[in-house]
């Protein structure tokens, strides 16, 4: 999100996005008065994932739906949904892309917030390792198509481990939870792992500005569910 620094010299332009759209599950979702509607804080309209980025710029988000165009005099918007694997993601970003006709700001951020469900799902069912694959490829393309349309800023944040979550640990999975996880040896079969190696191929390395930046949060989330 913010441009490089090259020397001691060097200027650092951060965004001040335009707009927010957010895609993803129950960590971005929101009302219509953007308040979350799948947290404990139910009087407030900072306490998702999205919508606390959101507020560091004085944006509060609203949800919005497919089938319909955004509002021109709004800055903030959520198709997230409860429970949205990549597949529904995918519906989201194709029916915003169709929506609004393509139209995309040269500083509009998108946030993206999906994964979670697909490795629950796909840890209590036979080849699970492909489906996960398979979920984290589409979503890749997704993001393509995001850029491809003209968005210059995405943040995808990776899944959780979901082996150290309330439903993980009493799931009787706990094990291939972690492996879908993330990875700890040479294997890349994780939805991090999958995921990154799609969008590496989309995204070679560069000096460049890159339009997507991947935020793993898997250390922190394991920190935090470690220690307490």
């Amino acid at each position: 999100l913010l441009s490089a620094c090259g020397g001691a010299s060097s200027t650092v332009d951060p965004l001040v996005p335009t707009r927010i759209i957010a895609f993803g599950d129950g960590l971005s979702a929101v009302n219509a008065s953007g308040i979350g509607t799948y947290t404990i804080q139910t009087g407030e309209t900072d306490t998702t994932v999205a919508s606390r980025i959101a507020a560091r710029y004085n944006i509060t988000l609203a949800t919005a739906a497919v089938g319909t165009p955004l509002d021109p005099l709004k800055k903030g918007f959520s198709y997230a949904a409860g429970n949205a694997k990549a597949n529904d993601v995918a519906t989201q970003i194709t029916g915003f892309l169709t929506d609004n006709n393509s139209v995309i700001g040269s500083k509009d951020l998108f946030i993206i917030t999906v994964g979670n469900k697909d490795i629950f799902d796909a840890a209590t069912v036979s080849g699970g390792t492909t489906a996960v694959a398979t979920a984290a490829n589409l979503l890749a393309d997704k993001v393509r198509a995001l850029t491809n349309a003209g968005a210059k800023y995405v943040l995808v944040l990776q899944p959780l481990n979901m082996a150290r979550t309330p439903a993980g640990a009493s799931s009787g999975v706990t094990s291939t939870l972690q492996a879908l996880s993330y990875d700890t040896g040479t294997l890349c079969q994780s939805f991090s792992c999958q995921l990154t190696t799609a969008l590496q191929s989309y995204y070679p390395p560069t000096s460049a500005h890159q339009p997507v930046l991947v935020a793993d949060l898997m250390a922190y989330f394991n920190l935090i569910t470690g220690t307490t």
